[in-house]
């Protein structure tokens, strides 16, 4: 899987889950983020009117509509019509090999206006708490990083299984969950740290404010 992306894929989204534990996951108190943190992903789709409006399916899953979470972030009905979101991949993830079915992690994101965003870019997700709600926290996009993963020295890589986790895997008929996130060649050492992100050692790149921009 180094380098491909899988063939399929279905989604999960978080609604006011942190962005800083698993998009995929269930959280219901997300631990306190430093305002500004960074977060890597890949530009899955450009919402449309209609995705924010009534929600999608990205693969064989839907994608619910984000209007009450980003109601809490403060976009009200002109922003909702003016702005511009993406669709954000953070990693994808399966329960088994042998069933062939991939998920997505995503989160609807706002674009900046006057920034161009397109399907495919490896961007910068800048993530920050929603004006009076502490428990909620909102993303924006901070800058595209590259117009490709591949034009940016990335590409998705399986991650390692550790614990029982690989135990069980290795003993599955049908080859054990897992999942794939971004990896990108020379990014360590520049204030990205690899962090835990989600199911199945899932990780993602994180950069918090103090190690600047």
């Amino acid at each position: 899987m180094d380098g491909a992306r899988p063939g399929s894929s279905c989604a999960r989204t978080l609604g006011r889950v942190s962005i800083g534990l698993a998009l995929a996951g269930c959280a219901s108190t997300p631990p306190a983020l430093p305002e500004h943190t960074l977060f890597l992903g890949e530009v899955a789709r450009i919402a449309s009117r209609a995705d924010l409006l009534e929600g999608f399916r990205l693969g064989p899953d839907p994608v619910p509509s984000p209007v009450s979470s980003l109601r809490r972030c403060g976009f009200g009905d002109d922003g909702l019509q003016d702005r511009r979101f993406a669709v954000v991949r953070f990693h994808y993830y399966w329960h088994n090999i042998a069933a062939g079915v991939v998920h997505s992690a995503v989160r609807f994101v706002a674009i900046p206006p006057g920034v161009a965003v397109r399907s495919g870019n490896l961007v910068e997700v800048d993530v920050t708490t929603a004006p009076g709600d502490p428990q909620a926290q909102c993303a924006g996009i901070h800058r595209v990083r590259g117009e490709t993963l591949k034009s940016a020295g990335c590409v998705y890589r399986r991650n390692e299984r550790s614990g029982l986790g690989a135990a069980m895997g290795a003993l599955s008929p049908l080859g054990g969950p897992g999942s794939a996130s971004i990896d990108c060649a020379g990014i360590e050492g520049t204030g990205w740290e690899l962090v835990p992100f989600g199911p199945y050692d899932a990780r993602v790149w994180r950069r918090l404010p103090a190690a600047g921009r």
